[in-house]
């Protein structure tokens, strides 16, 4: 693995798929727990076995995300796309 400077144990979850759970709870306003259960729900639904992170990592990891931030202090609409290649706002 290579060195990202941090202390402690490597993420399990990519950055992507943290900030794919924040766009889904800010899509449908929803607790973290809730949006934990969507994600499990859609890779059930996409017949994917990829494990799904649970509320407290996606709480915590999404405070670190510069999108986050972005997103929360929007007023307006914003357009979401999560394709085969990423997330793009």
């Amino acid at each position: 693995p290579s060195a990202t400077g941090r202390r402690g144990r490597p993420a399990r979850y990519s950055d992507i798929a943290i900030e794919a759970g924040v766009m889904l709870r800010l899509a449908f306003g929803r607790p973290w727990r809730q949006t934990e259960g969507l994600l499990g729900s859609l890779m059930r639904l996409l017949g994917l076995t990829l494990p799904v992170p649970d509320h407290t990592t996606l709480s915590r990891r999404s405070a670190d995300l510069e999108i986050a931030v972005a997103l929360s202090s929007t007023d307006g609409p914003v357009s979401v796309v999560i394709d085969s290649t990423g997330l793009k706002v």
